[in-house]
């Protein structure tokens, strides 16, 4: 079985690619710091003299576009002669000098006065130089007009003294020249100004610059400093204004060499910049690289300036890549990994001693890509090469394995990885990655081909996971700013790379203060943190489950926090998942230890009375009386009993779908009042009223679905609603909604705990152990119920409240059986169709049922409402009015038919109401006429009779 690459082998790769990157950051920093310099900035190829780059400065000093600048060379600017120019570039190459004064060109015509701070430095054979270019064009002017002025007064000099007789007699002549002169001096005093205030612009410019910039005098005393010198050195104005010496900012150790460096500046003798350490006010030192160039005045040293960059982190990082490198030799030797740099502009890599190792070929530095390509398997050439190639092109990591053949004809198995490095514009340079000899493993899967295969399905799944498994990764200070994010946090916290750069983790609101400080706590006791699981909030505050890994580590030689995040959330999920589960499975066994027991004790009591009585049966002495009563004991139990296995049977067929839905056409109405009257007998005996609601007339009830089914489903359901209702009522019905049919089973009974009301629809679930003990039950009857409503279709929940009673819902597919389009004529107007409201106020629900059925049977188009009881039949004629007439019942509770019928003949005296009740003496029917009642019927009410009342009182 081939060995995956090891978390530890992916840490060393991931190390490399980040120290190249980390390379590639430093050109990023430069080319910041190059674009946006105040100063004019030029590279230039020393061969070509072409003109590489050019910042904006330049690109505004010279009036160029830059796709123009970039097509020009250095002497198409300059108005020197080409050959003068190469000498001058020659004499840089050399480190003669690197500061020069020429005449430059720009894009009007304009010629410019300049000073130019070059400097050399070389990349792959090739030779480049950095030039600085400053305008000195009003300074120059204003120079040659004193220059021009100083001579012609040394001239009048010479004649005034030669001639002072002639100057006496033109004295006059001279007032008018001392005029002129004087308005001369007015001009030189402008230009000395206009001077001025190029000085000011240099020097303001200077103070934007990030290094710092200095003057000396000859004697090595700080003339100018930048504002930077003091954030640098530590240094006051007020130290600036006493004096300091350019040897005061040096070790005493370097300051010998720095003298002699000077010196070497000022006679051209080699390039003006020179490495040191710097020596700072508090006694703490940097590295720093100084660019030094003379200063002359009227052709004499006057002094010297330059540049002075902080190279800490320059140093810091190769002492970083020294030791990784290091490390990195020491981890290849000691896990025997194979490293290659294949320098794609020369086609030859660059291998360590594994690899020379693992392809059994003598030691060569450096590797040609050929002579490599000689080692890999005939057969795996081609494969290999696609795989390189799509690395490269796609700029990607890629992973392959395949087969090597040594120079004795030993086929080797190695695995490789490669990934590539780019320049600053995106070319792709070199082609570097790690190789393992995997023989040994190889060979072990082919002695195992299922197990191989298997291995490889993995291997493919990792490889997949692990290209898309994000890993944010985040720098920052110890007080939680963002120095530096990947992509992948981005991802995770919804926040762009800008909005996260520079602000704080506290400020964003990653980690809760209870979180935050955990995390802090950790770092601070042990300098690291390992697999701390906190809650990561993103720019949402959607908060997600993580793995925090962090430690400290120094940038510049301070402490910052290193952080690495990996989403847990599924795994979380997951492990609650897996509680759930078995916490569903322990349920599940209690439930059916329990089901068990019950079912044992269920089965017992009918079995008893069975047996028990049957024994008793024998007895001779037994009156016709008491064997009449036994026989009765004896079929009831046997009738439980079966009721018992015929629910054990049906949730078995049920659990192993053997059971399937046999719709057929049913009236609904048919069905509700079948089981009203069953249920209703055992409603009565327990005093609790059952009331009926049926949502649609007889013709639009009868719809396609399974009528046993659904029997089986309502009478479970009443069956438990009676059962857990001791005072209140029981109602059931259905109405039509949205093409379904909803069904419900409201009580007023002992309710349901909201947290039981999932787990009460599975198998052997029972809200209340103590009270279903005491009433009996398997705890089958609403997992038989949820199974039947499923196979029509549809769907069964519960509203309930504890001690309030309970709404059971059964939604199933409303499918008429008279699906015909209906015959409309179109010459009936719809405001011409009538429909009667009719109020029954009655509160048996057996009486109610006959009256709605004779009255759906005498009328179609009409609304029946009911009331049981005087106080509801009030409150409706109240707010419904557009009730026609009232069939009121006289005997109710809480308010009677005779008071409500005086109640409501107050607020709508025109309303008619006829009385019903089962008293027809002359008495009880003048009682109800007195009360305002307009008519009377007898119970119980015949067809005819009910006709003749219909026709008398509707009112169309």
């Amino acid at each position: 079985m081939a060995d995956k690459p090891t978390l530890r082998e992916l840490q060393e790769e991931n190390e490399i690619l980040h120290k190249k990157l980390d390379a590639q950051n430093i050109d990023i920093q430069f080319e910041n710091f190059f674009e946006n310099n105040k100063a004019v900035m030029l590279e230039i190829d020393v061969t070509t003299k072409k003109i590489l780059n050019a910042n904006a400065a330049a690109v505004k000093f010279y009036g160029f576009q830059k796709d123009v600048l970039l097509n020009k060379t250095i002497n198409d600017l300059n108005t020197l002669p080409d050959d003068e120019i190469k000498k001058l570039m020659e004499k840089a190459l050399r480190k003669k000098s690197n500061f020069f004064e020429f005449k430059h060109k720009t894009a009007k015509g304009a010629v410019k006065d300049v000073e130019v701070y070059a400097s050399s430095f070389y990349c792959k054979d090739n030779s480049y130089m950095f030039v600085t270019v400053l305008d000195i064009t009003e300074h120059k002017q204003a120079e040659n007009e004193i220059v021009k002025k100083n001579k012609e007064y040394e001239t009048l000099n010479e004649e005034y003294a030669a001639t002072n007789e002639e100057l006496i007699e033109k004295n006059e002549e001279y007032a008018t020249l001392n005029e002129e002169y004087k308005s001369q001096n007015e001009n030189l005093i402008k230009a000395k100004e206009a001077a001025e205030e190029s000085e000011i612009k240099f020097r303001q410019m200077t103070e934007l610059l990030p290094q710092v910039i200095y003057e000396c005098d000859i004697n090595g005393k700080l003339t100018y400093v930048n504002k930077r010198a003091f954030e640098f050195y530590r240094y006051t104005q007020e130290d600036f204004e006493k004096g300091i010496n350019f040897e005061q900012a040096l070790i005493p150790e370097e300051v010998e060499e720095a003298r002699k460096n000077i010196q070497k500046v000022f006679t051209g003798e080699e390039i003006n910049n020179f490495e040191y350490t710097a020596l700072r006010k508090d006694g703490t030192t940097f590295p720093a690289l100084i660019y030094s160039s003379p200063i002359f005045r009227h052709n004499k040293p006057a002094g010297f300036r330059g540049v002075i960059i902080d190279i800490s982190d320059i140093k810091n990082t190769e002492e970083e890549l020294r030791i990784q490198n290091k490390k990195l030799n020491l981890i290849t030797e000691i896990e025997k990994i194979g490293t290659f740099d294949w320098d794609l502009k020369t086609n030859s890599a660059i291998w360590n001693d594994e690899m020379f190792v693992i392809h059994g070929i003598p030691k060569q530095v450096p590797m040609p890509y050929e002579n490599w390509k000689k080692c890999i398997h005939p057969e795996d050439k081609e494969i290999t090469a696609s795989i390189l190639a799509e690395s490269i092109q796609t700029k990607s990591p890629r992973y392959a394995e395949f087969r090597i053949v040594r120079p004795n004809g030993e086929i080797r198995y190695v695995r490789a990885s490669a990934a590539v490095i780019t320049d600053n514009k995106g070319t792709v340079t070199n082609s570097v990655g790690l190789t393992k000899d995997i023989t040994e493993q190889t060979k072990a899967e082919q002695e195992l081909i299922s197990a191989k295969e298997k291995a490889e399905e993995n291997e493919a799944k990792f490889k997949s996971i692990f290209d898309l498994s994000p890993q944010p990764i985040s720098i920052s200070s110890l007080t939680g700013e963002l120095i530096e994010v990947n992509n992948k946090l981005c991802d995770i916290s919804k926040y762009s790379k800008n909005e996260l750069l520079g602000k704080k983790t506290v400020d964003l609101g990653f980690y809760s203060a209870e979180a935050r400080a955990k995390f802090l706590n950790t770092l601070k006791e042990t300098g690291q943190a390992e697999n701390l699981e906190l809650k990561f909030y993103d720019k949402n505050k959607s908060g997600i489950d993580t793995l925090t890994n962090a430690t400290i580590i120094k940038l510049k030689g301070v402490p910052h926090i290193l952080s690495m995040v990996a989403d847990i959330t599924k795994r979380k999920k997951a492990e609650a998942e897996i509680i759930r589960s078995k916490e569903k499975a322990e349920e599940s066994d209690r439930l059916k230890t329990e089901f068990i027991n019950n079912m044992s004790h269920e089965i017992r009591t009918p079995m008893n009375g069975i047996l028990g009585f049957s024994e008793l049966l024998g007895d001779s002495d037994l009156t016709p009386e008491k064997q009449s009563n036994y026989i009765t004991i004896i079929k009831n139990s046997g009738k439980q009993l079966m009721r018992i296995i015929d629910d054990i049977l049906e949730i078995s067929k049920l659990e192993t779908k053997q059971v399937k839905a046999v719709n057929k056409q049913i009236c609904l109405n048919d069905l509700f009042i079948e089981l009203f009257s069953i249920f209703d007998i055992k409603a009565k005996e327990n005093n609790i009223p059952l009331y009926l609601k049926k949502g649609l007339p007889d013709k639009e009830s009868t719809i396609i679905t399974d009528s046993s089914k659904l029997s089986k489903i309502l009478s479970n359901l009443l069956e438990n609603a009676l059962k857990f209702t001791n005072t209140g009522f029981v109602e059931f019905g259905y109405r039509l909604k949205n093409n379904f049919i909803e069904i419900f089973v409201k009580d007023t009974g002992i309710g349901i705990k909201p947290e039981k009301q999932k787990s009460i629809f599975e198998r052997f679930s029972q809200e209340d152990k103590g009270v279903s003990e005491h009433l009996g039950g398997l705890g089958l009857g609403l997992s038989i119920a949820k199974e039947n409503t499923e196979l029509l279709g549809g769907t069964i929940f519960l509203e309930s409240k504890k001690g309030k009673g309970s709404v059971f819902y059964i939604n199933i597919p409303y499918k008429p059986a008279n699906s015909g389009k209906k015959t409309i004529n179109k010459n009936i107007h719809m405001e011409n169709i009538k429909t009667n409201t009719i109020l029954v106020a009655e509160d048996e629900e057996v009486n109610y049922i006959y009256i709605e059925t004779l009255l759906e049977y005498f009328e179609k188009d009409i609304i029946i409402l009911h009331a049981t009881d005087g106080e509801q039949a009030i409150k409706l004629c109240k707010e419904r009015a557009d009730i026609d007439f009232v069939l009121m019942d006289l005997k109710m509770p809480n308010i009677d038919g005779y008071e409500a019928t005086k109640q409501i003949k107050k607020f709508r005296p025109n309303l008619p109401i006829i009385a019903q009740t089962a008293y027809s003496t002359p008495e009880e029917k003048a009682k109800a006429l007195s009360a305002g009642c307009d008519d009377f019927i007898s119970k119980p009410i015949s067809k005819e009779i009910f006709s003749k009342i219909i026709n008398k009182y509707k009112t169309y």
